[in-house]
């Protein structure tokens, strides 16, 4: 995929800039992904409730880096899930090792440590 947006960040910049920063106790989820999530109508499905919904369909994890720190740091959720890596496996942006796929869910997973966001992914739970 060549674009000059490479983790398309434009997307969700609108969207993310009118959002209010949580209320105090709110329990804000972002959900972030790929097609399988990017479907899924949190309103419908959990009316009310703060969930957030920033997967972009055919996106890789190292795309989806580009975009973690705008598209669930910066909106300061309690919690993310993160379901990814179907893209890495079918080669979306090229050719990718396992071991590349570990390493960028490692990374998504200690940067939502280091901000003090509680995530789980597979192995790599802090």
């Amino acid at each position: 995929m060549y674009t000059d947006d490479y983790g398309e960040r434009a997307r969700s910049r609108a969207k993310n800039a009118a959002l209010k920063a949580p209320a105090p106790g709110e329990p804000r989820v972002v959900v972030f992904g790929d097609s399988v999530t990017d479907v899924w109508r949190l309103d419908r499905f959990f009316p009310g409730k703060p969930y957030i919904n920033r997967a972009i369909g055919g996106q890789t994890t190292s795309q989806m880096l580009v975009r973690f720190r705008q598209d669930v740091i910066n909106l300061q959720p309690e919690v993310v899930v993160i379901l990814a890596g179907t893209n890495d496996i079918a080669g979306s942006t090229g050719p990718m090792s396992n071991e590349d796929i570990e390493t960028h869910f490692a990374s998504l997973a200690e940067v939502a440590a280091v901000t003090g966001l509680r995530s789980c992914l597979r192995r790599y739970c802090p």
